[in-house]
C-alpha cells in the first residue's frame, strides 16, 4: 500500500470578531450615557454593572478571535501534510511539529455532524488520553475528507465504541 497524503489547513474568518465587537460597543454606549440595560421596562443591569459585564464578555470574545486566528497561521506555517501509512498517521500540529498516532494506540473514533461545525472525526489514543479532531472543511475538497474518514475506519482495528 502506497502512502495516502491530505492537505489540511485551519481555516479563519475575520467574522469570528464579530460578537465581540458588539459586547464591546454596547460596553462603550452604556459607559458614554451612563445607562443601564433595561428589557421591556425590566433593569437587567445597573451602571456600572451594565459597562463591565459586557466589556469582559467583549475581551473574552475579541481573545478568543486572536487565538483562532494564531492557531490558523500555525497551521498555514506548517507545510506538512497529513499522512496515512500502513500501520500509522502523522499529521502536522502547531507551526513546525508532527505527531505520530498508531492505529493500534486509537481506542475510540466518532463520525461527528454539527451545524455549526460540519462534519469532522474524533480520534482517541492511548486510553482516551489524547483527542484529535479532524474538520471537513479544512480538507482541499469533501472528496479527500471522505478517503480520509473511510480511510480510518477500515485500518483503526481496536476501538471500543463500535457495536
Amino acid at each position: 500500500m502506497s502512502t495516502l497524503t491530505f492537505n489540511y489547513k485551519e481555516k479563519f474568518s475575520f467574522w469570528i470578531f464579530l460578537p465581540g465587537l458588539v459586547f464591546i460597543g454596547l460596553a462603550v454606549y452604556t459607559f458614554m450615557e451612563k445607562t443601564g440595560i433595561r428589557y421591556k421596562g425590566r433593569s437587567l443591569l445597573d451602571y456600572p454593572t451594565s459597562f463591565y459585564i459586557p466589556s469582559a464578555i467583549g475581551l473574552l470574545f475579541i481573545i478568543y478571535g486572536v487565538y483562532k486566528y494564531s492557531k490558523a497561521t500555525q497551521s498555514s506555517q506548517n507545510q506538512k501534510p497529513i499522512r496515512l501509512s500502513e500501520n500509522s498517521m502523522t499529521f502536522p500540529k502547531g507551526a513546525a511539529d508532527s505527531v505520530t498516532i498508531n492505529y493500534a494506540q486509537v481506542n475510540e473514533l466518532w463520525v461527528k455532524q454539527s451545524k455549526d461545525d460540519g462534519e469532522s472525526v474524533i480520534l482517541y489514543s492511548e486510553e482516551s488520553k489524547h483527542r484529535v479532531e479532524f474538520f471537513a472543511e479544512n480538507f482541499d475538497n469533501d472528496e479527500d475528507f471522505v478517503q480520509f474518514k473511510t480511510y480510518l475506519e477500515k485500518v483503526c482495528t481496536q476501538i471500543t465504541n463500535r457495536d
